[in-house]
């Protein structure tokens, strides 16, 4: 006796299986018609490549300028931070003063991004060293970087498809923004109907300099009384990204951290409205956590008030164009110094600053 199904209403009748059939190829023909045109338009120069399509407007436009860059030539010396390193070091300034003290080129790329933490920071290191092999990673940190009420921007970057691809960690939408260019234009266009995205994106192309540098030209010290960080603690998932990022000695890159500076008179308002707490509560254990891996921790706060007049900072959390000047060519003053010892990662640089 012929079985029948207990729910024939499901079953899938031969002339709907065909419409299913023949909706896939007509999808598959869009999509190879789509990714030809694409591509083809690119190979021609008639538009520039997509970008990747994510939710963070920074990291795609500099995805895309250090692919670029790598093409035409290695990519020595990577900087990663936040929009504090983001606007206070200019590679071109620092890669020229670095090769009048040493003799030796680099050729470097500022890499940070807005709201930026160290937890993420980790995750997007990893990515850098892995795509584009530097000899040198240069982390930026300061407070704001360990707290958890900030890196509205950046914190999602771990759930990004394409990030998530990067660090082995299979997902279609990965796959498809790295392998399909017709797939990041879709992504392109979803993100052309988001406004703050767009707004971001248009300020970026405007104030970002072809080295990555982010371009500040104001000066507002304008201080918010209030505490800038009312309760600090440092966030288990921003120390475990600060531990990711000095593991890339392991992989044979010199890695050095940096104190981005603060405006000098915004500093008792930074951390719970105590400038001691500031070293007690971050620089202090910190440091502890650093010297476990032998990574050069080189301080600014105290120096750089010497070297950066009130006219040098955008506002009381960023350098504008000149301060990174300044600022560029003193560190790349403390990075030379640790080129010339010969021993790498292993110095302490404490001596700059200690409190």
């Amino acid at each position: 006796m012929e079985k029948r199904s207990p729910f024939p209403s499901l079953q899938i009748t031969p002339p709907f299986g065909g419409v299913l059939f023949h909706a896939a190829l007509i999808l598959a023909g869009f999509w190879l018609a789509g990714e030809a045109v694409i591509r083809a338009g690119v190979t021609a120069n008639l538009w520039p490549e997509p970008l990747l399509g994510t939710a963070n407007a920074e990291m795609d436009i500099k995805i895309q300028a250090l692919d670029r860059l790598a093409r035409e030539k290695p990519v020595d010396c990577i900087f990663l931070g936040s929009s504090q390193l983001d606007t206070a070091i200019n590679p071109a300034v620092f890669s020229e003063e670095y090769q009048h003290l040493t003799g030796e080129t680099l050729n470097c790329y500022n890499f940070s991004l807005g709201t930026l933490t160290a937890g993420p920071a980790g995750k997007i290191a990893a990515i850098l060293v892995y795509r584009y092999h530097p000899k040198v990673l240069v982390a930026g940190i300061s407070a704001r970087d360990f707290s958890r009420d900030f890196g509205e921007l950046a914190r999602p970057l771990i759930n990004d498809p394409w990030v998530r691809e990067k660090l082995a960690d299979t997902n279609p939408g990965g796959w498809l923004t790295d392998n399909s260019l017709f797939y990041r234009y879709l992504g392109q266009l979803r993100n052309q109907l988001n406004p703050d995205y767009m707004q971001f994106h248009t300020r970026l192309r405007r104030e970002l300099a072809p080295d990555g540098f982010l371009q500040y030209g104001g000066n507002d010290l304008t201080i918010d009384t209030e505490e800038f960080i009312p309760k600090f603690k440092l966030n288990a998932e921003d120390l475990s990204g600060l531990d990711e990022v000095m593991a890339m000695k392991d992989q044979g890159v010199q890695v050095i951290l940096v104190e981005v500076p603060v405006y000098p008179d915004f500093l008792p308002y930074y951390v719970e409205g105590d400038s001691v707490k500031y070293f007690r509560e971050f620089r202090e254990p910190i440091q502890k956590r650093v010297d476990v891996y032998g990574v050069p921790f080189i301080y600014s706060q105290e120096e750089i008030g010497t070297y950066l007049s009130a006219s040098r900072w955008n506002d009381v959390k960023h350098l504008n164009i000149k301060g990174a000047d300044v600022f560029s060519r003193w560190f790349a003053k403390r990075a030379a110094e640790i080129n010339l010892t010969g021993a790498g990662g292993l110095i302490s640089m404490r001596a700059n600053g200690a409190h």
